[in-house]
């Protein structure tokens, strides 16, 4: 089992952390990705919030899309979020991930962004002006790859 963390021996990790299925052979393997795509904390405020999970590509038009979703932090939330804000990094680590010995090491900055733009648009409304979804496009680059922008 791969081992991961500071302090001497490690900590137990998962294996793999995601996964790559090619559907055409029914075939998974471990995948790394350097990019998450799109709006990933955005994405991810929808988790924090208590947003149902969605999905963000359509195949049909090669699009990204973050749709809203409805939610109002509540006092209690903002409070939590204020005091998680003025935590220490491993203080953060530890009172918000469930594996916080094996997690990467852009957890707590992610976290951080996500609790402040969570923060600064309390609502589904400051998130999504208007209630209009985030929209990007697929475009192929020079190389074979591709991304949304």
């Amino acid at each position: 089992s791969p081992r991961w963390g500071g302090g001497g021996g490690g900590h137990n990790a998962p294996r793999h952390q995601s996964a790559c299925v090619d559907v055409a052979s029914r075939e998974v393997r471990p995948a790394s990705f350097e990019s998450k795509g799109p709006a990933t904390c955005c994405r991810q405020c929808r988790q924090m919030s208590g947003g149902a999970p969605a999905a963000v590509y359509t195949p049909d038009t090669k699009g990204f899309v973050v749709a809203p979703w409805d939610y109002r932090l509540g006092g209690g939330t903002v409070r939590y979020f204020s005091q998680v804000l003025g935590l220490s990094d491993e203080d953060m680590l530890h009172n918000t991930s469930t594996s916080p010995l094996v997690e990467g090491p852009n957890f707590v900055r992610d976290m951080r962004a996500c609790i402040g733009m969570l923060m600064s648009r309390p609502t589904g409304e400051d998130m999504f002006p208007g209630g209009q979804p985030l929209v990007f496009e697929w475009q192929d680059q020079a190389g074979g790859g591709g991304c949304a922008v």
